[in-house]
């Protein structure tokens, strides 16, 4: 069977290697804050306390959605202006002190936001099983629609239009890419069978993030991670962490 050491390596052979982390990443704290324009001022306090810092990741860079039971990310993947109004230069001052600014991404729509529009014109979301209209999700006081990425052209558009340009070109150097791990099966896809889909899901969610990373030339200097996983997930993402 071999050592550990042998048996990663033989996993890699089988599965694809393990993306190796950016440099920038290794040499401080990614400092977690979600305070808004706040979240700069709290920096700068943990900073002047001696500790080293690599890295901002705010995941309310997209806003924010308050319900009931808490305050909750509004999840349309794009800058929110009210909550952050001078976020591109607040990134490129940050990054000329070589500290890097990461955000959030999933793979669902908000029925409420305008990327939600513009996915459902093109056909991009699973479908209800009785009739053409985009499967809901009910997460918590909002509904989502579900990108269907058995789709190529709405992966292309995931991973260009959202990622690539609304968060690579944006100035983001890396982001949590949350869930995958959420299939419903009573959904139709483009293409498969969701109970044969679902343990694949997180892979095709790190395909999407990789691609995107990937057409910028940025492999090896974002830094994504992701919590979902299954057979070959490591091959295309570089981070997982253990869940919340």
């Amino acid at each position: 069977a071999g050592d550990p050491a042998q048996l990663v390596r033989q996993l890699g052979a089988r599965f694809g290697p393990r993306q190796p982390l950016p440099e920038w990443a290794l040499g401080g704290a990614v400092v977690g804050l979600k305070d808004g324009d706040r979240s700069f001022e709290r920096l700068e306090r943990v900073i002047g306390s001696g500790a080293a810092v690599s890295g901002l990741w705010c995941e309310d860079w997209v806003g924010i959605r308050q319900t009931s039971f808490g305050r909750r990310l509004f999840w349309d993947w794009q800058w929110n202006t009210e909550r952050y109004p001078d976020l591109p230069a607040r990134i490129a001052a940050l990054k000329a002190r070589a500290i890097r600014f990461l955000g959030y991404v999933n793979p669902y729509l908000a029925v409420d936001g305008p990327l939600f529009a513009e996915a459902a014109a093109q056909g991009y979301f699973a479908l209800k099983l009785d009739r053409d209209e985009p499967y809901l999700v009910d997460f918590g006081e909002f509904d989502a629609g579900v990108v269907d990425f058995t789709n190529p052209a709405a992966a292309a558009w995931f991973a260009e239009e959202v990622i690539g340009k609304r968060m690579l070109d944006f100035g983001l150097d890396g982001w949590m890419a949350d869930f995958g791990e959420y299939l419903p099966v009573d959904l139709r896809l483009h293409d498969g069978d969701p109970m044969q889909e679902h343990n694949r899901w997180p892979v095709r969610w790190a395909e999407v993030n990789r691609r995107a990373v990937a057409s910028r030339g940025r492999e090896g200097d974002v830094l994504w991670f992701m919590r979902a996983g299954h057979t070959g997930v490591q091959a295309h993402c570089p981070l997982l962490w253990a869940g919340d």
